[in-house]
């Protein structure tokens, strides 16, 4: 009896790991910024945090997106003290931690000044988060919710050809 319901536990998560999978495969987005928006990214991230898009090949941006766009406040669990978030240093590139609203206080999540981020990836999503993998040519694969460590990986991956 026990091996029968360890077998049906097994395959119930398995089947729910493939459900995660494909639909996150299914809220991806894959695209290739225009000249002027990936010169206006590269100069934004250069000049508002001291990141060079061409030395470091690919970023990933974890963003919060308009408190207008949230059902839930997202924002409610940033706090001026809290550390940055553990999973950062499980992905395998440059990392930053961005915001839409202007004057949230925190030791690793920035202002998205003059909205160049949310205006080149999120514009058109109406949710509270998003994860960007971008590389230094404009191609990017993005998620219009809230992303992870694993996710960012899987993205940069598949940016650098190795899927």
């Amino acid at each position: 009896m026990k091996k029968l319901l360890l077998l049906f536990l097994f395959f119930a998560l398995s089947a729910q790991a493939q459900d995660s999978a494909i639909s996150t495969d299914k809220e991806k987005v894959k695209g290739k910024l225009s000249i002027t928006m990936l010169r206006e990214l590269k100069s934004s991230l250069s000049k508002n945090f001291g990141k060079n898009l061409d030395s470091l090949k690919v970023i990933t941006i974890f963003y919060y997106q308009p408190k207008a766009n949230c059902a839930s406040d997202a924002y409610k669990f940033i706090k001026p003290d809290k550390p940055e978030p553990k999973e950062a240093k499980w992905v395998k590139s440059e990392v930053l931690y961005m915001c839409f609203e202007k004057g949230i206080s925190s030791q690793y999540i920035k202002y998205d000044e003059g909205a160049t981020v949310y205006n080149a990836f999120f514009s058109e999503n109406r949710d509270c988060e998003g994860l960007v993998t971008v590389d230094s040519d404009g191609n990017y694969i993005l998620i219009k919710k809230r992303g992870s460590a694993s996710t960012a990986n899987k993205f940069l991956e598949e940016l650098q050809g190795k899927k």
